[in-house]
């Protein structure tokens, strides 16, 4: 952490936390409204540097500006050392109502916290898995969310947008672009995703503007969705 006036930066509490391997910070997010609240996915190296440990793994939350981290949300984290880690982003807060809170999973889906992290509802399950398929085809699962700011139900943002990348095969793999237009209730696919040129794989990383427009950062390019629909322009 850097502060106004700081000259060098501050590590906080997780390069002091124990085994080492299960420090990875897959995602990070501040609270618009707080500055002191501060949302962490922290990951599991394993193999090399020791066993899992998969009970200090999950989705992290400061109050007080680092001093102190609790964990909020226990569910599978990998490391920071794969590809996936330029994806994102994986948590999100909403402008409109900050105490809503959405994190996308390896294996778990979209979980959602309407009481800024101290209660959890899984709002997209994750897909199902063949027979013989086991639970790391999953991965690397929802690692981007976006949030549009510019629709709003019951005081929180309607539309929720996630992107969904797994290692089921095609063509009935479920990897692609999902929205809700119901604040996070319900999630649906938009296949016009798949449908692009060269039918784009994976998602990288997600943004939304203040007008509602999303940008997508897919592995063949760059999309827009708009009001006139989603193309690429790349």
């Amino acid at each position: 952490k850097r502060e106004p006036g700081d000259t060098r930066w501050h590590a906080q509490a997780w390069n002091h936390w124990s085994p080492r391997n299960a420090s990875g910070v897959l995602g990070l997010a501040l609270d618009p409204r707080d500055a002191l609240t501060v949302y962490v996915e922290r990951g599991d190296t394993g193999g090399s540097m020791g066993p899992p440990t998969g009970a200090l793994r999950g989705l992290y939350v400061t109050r007080d500006g680092g001093k102190h981290w609790t964990l909020a949300l226990n569910k599978f984290g990998t490391s920071n050392a794969g590809e996936s880690r330029k994806w994102g982003p994986s948590i999100a807060v909403d402008p409109n109502r900050s105490d809503v809170v959405y994190w996308g999973t390896f294996r778990d889906g979209i979980w959602r916290s309407m009481d800024a992290a101290k209660t959890w509802q899984q709002v997209m399950a994750p897909p199902a898995l063949p027979a013989g398929r086991k639970p790391e085809t999953l991965d690397p699962g929802v690692r981007c969310l976006a949030i549009d700011p510019s629709s709003k139900i019951e005081g929180r943002s309607a539309i929720v947008y996630a992107g969904l990348t797994c290692g089921l095969p095609e063509p009935d793999s479920p990897r692609g672009l999902y929205r809700s237009t119901d604040g996070g209730d319900s999630f649906q696919r938009v296949p016009e995703f798949n449908a692009l040129p060269g039918s784009p794989k994976a998602i990288r990383f997600m943004s939304c503007g203040s007008d509602g427009t999303l940008f997508i950062n897919h592995e063949l390019g760059l999309a827009r969705l708009d009001k006139a629909g989603l193309k690429n322009i790349t």
